[in-house]
């Protein structure tokens, strides 16, 4: 997954408008203006913005005790998050060991094993 802001936006939209060879109709709604021009809409975000300390350190969001039940973000089965903070939780609920005693290397597989069996 990829979340891009600010002017690799506007290299990004660039390409794309000098490639394209279709009229575009209606037009963007933001062939006007640049992505430069005004702050990126996450960093504005008070659900974004909490994940930090005044020194500027991520702390991970409170959201709860981790729940193994939550559907992962997998390939023809998506699940979206209103804000940052929930997409975190999301992937740390699916990368948290489901029993006790399972390894790093064993929560890994068993993430990988779902998004190649889900793919295929």
């Amino acid at each position: 997954m990829a979340h891009l802001e600010g002017p690799i936006v506007d290299c990004l939209w660039d390409t794309f408008l000098v490639s394209w060879h279709k009229a575009m109709s209606p037009p963007p709604p933001c062939l006007a203006s640049t992505a430069a021009s005004l702050p990126p809409p996450t960093f504005q975000e008070p659900t974004f913005t909490h994940m930090f300390d005044e020194q500027g350190r991520f702390h991970k969001p409170e959201t709860g005790p981790v729940d193994p039940r939550i559907p992962e973000h997998l390939p023809g089965q998506p699940h979206y998050d209103d804000t940052i903070a929930d997409e975190i939780h999301r992937m740390h609920s699916a990368l948290s060991p489901y029993h006790e005693g399972e390894t790093e290397p064993e929560i890994i597989a068993r993430h990988l094993s779902k998004l190649y069996f889900v793919h295929k």
